[in-house]
């Protein structure tokens, strides 16, 4: 559960360097011409970081996120989980092709986007 948790785990790193590299961007304000792209590649690095970790802690194989519930469920519970894993790649295409994967994971996204972009200040 440890080993599945960290790939999850990294998005939330990169999107916080990301995060760092926009602040960065912010101080140097216009002072440079390539300030305002890198704000720019800061912001869609948060973004793109995030929905990868909060998408691949869906609890669905063969995402991380089922390894996580695999390594805290009882044996048994975790064999169920395992014998989906051969079509889980279909169910999770066809919940993303749905919409059904964007309203169950939508508004953690846009939460965590929110928490994560709200005190940055906008650049032009």
């Amino acid at each position: 559960a440890w080993v599945a948790a960290a790939g999850p785990g990294s998005n939330l790193l990169m999107a916080l360097i990301w995060l760092g590299i926009a602040w960065c961007a912010v101080s140097f304000g216009g002072v440079v011409p390539w300030i305002v792209p890198l704000y720019r590649m800061g912001i869609l690095g948060v973004v793109v970081n995030v929905v990868l970790g909060v998408l691949n802690l869906f609890p669905l194989p063969p995402l991380d996120g089922s390894r996580v519930l695999a390594g805290i469920l009882p044996p048994a519970g975790a064999r169920i989980l395992y014998r989906i894993e051969p079509y889980g790649l279909f169910i999770v295409a066809l919940l993303l092709a749905s919409g059904v994967l964007n309203v169950i994971l939508g508004p953690p996204m846009d939460g965590l986007i929110n928490l994560l972009l709200a005190p940055l200040p906008a650049m032009q």
